[in-house]
């Protein structure tokens, strides 16, 4: 059965993630710089607004008739991948949820999605199950740091490569090899930023596990 309550608490995050971003974009910099002396006034506003969100959002999560592990954990999962880092956080203080279902999904998507904040609370989060594929470090050989590194997520790479459980050599050494060969991809010719991946494979590089002649 579908949680309703958790849906509308994503949704409010999306609402709030959303706005944020918004006012993230360059061609804006210049109407905000003209609003500045007005953003004072505002400000305990949205402070207020956001307060207000956080309220709706517990009062969502305790209610009897709301499930945050319905349907698999999905409502942490979607979090996780679209980078809402407050409503993680929430979700994981419920002994309800399970971070690790569907494979470790939310610490996947999380890794794939560069969203570095909430790759450490799902690291960080106890595994009650004391399993050795704890959050998808190991799950799918070791899919995080591969996708992490072929994305040139190089932050996320360094954190995971400080997990214990973590292998970057995983399926003959996929992470460097996808990190190595993005300059020679579509997007890279397209001028996509090739700085997140060169800091990727020398942080790989850094690591004796790391088999670089499987590259050549």
């Amino acid at each position: 059965m579908t949680c309703y309550s958790c849906l509308i608490v994503v949704s409010i995050h999306q609402q709030q993630d959303g706005s944020h971003q918004k006012t993230r974009q360059p061609s804006r910099v210049h109407h905000l710089e003209a609003i500045a002396p007005q953003l004072s006034y505002f400000l305990p506003i949205a402070v207020w607004i956001h307060q207000q969100r956080a309220i709706i959002e517990r009062l969502l999560l305790a209610h009897p008739l709301a499930d945050p592990s319905a349907e698999d954990n999905h409502t942490v999962q979607y979090a996780a991948v679209n980078g809402y880092v407050l409503l993680v956080q929430a979700l994981l203080a419920d002994a309800r949820v399970d971070p690790t279902a569907e494979n470790n999904k939310a610490i996947r998507g999380a890794s794939k999605h560069g969203h570095t904040e909430i790759v450490r609370l799902l690291l960080a989060h106890p595994d009650k199950d004391n399993k050795a594929s704890l959050h998808g470090t190991l799950s799918q050989d070791n899919w995080a740091i591969r996708r992490a590194a072929a994305s040139g997520h190089h932050n996320i790479v360094e954190l995971l490569l400080s997990d214990p459980r973590v292998n970057p050599s995983a399926n003959d050494n996929e992470a460097i090899i996808e990190a190595a060969s993005y300059g020679r991809t579509e997007e890279a010719v397209k001028g996509t930023s090739l700085a997140g991946h060169a800091m990727t494979v020398k942080l790989l590089l850094s690591d004796p596990r790391v088999d670089p002649v499987s590259y050549m």
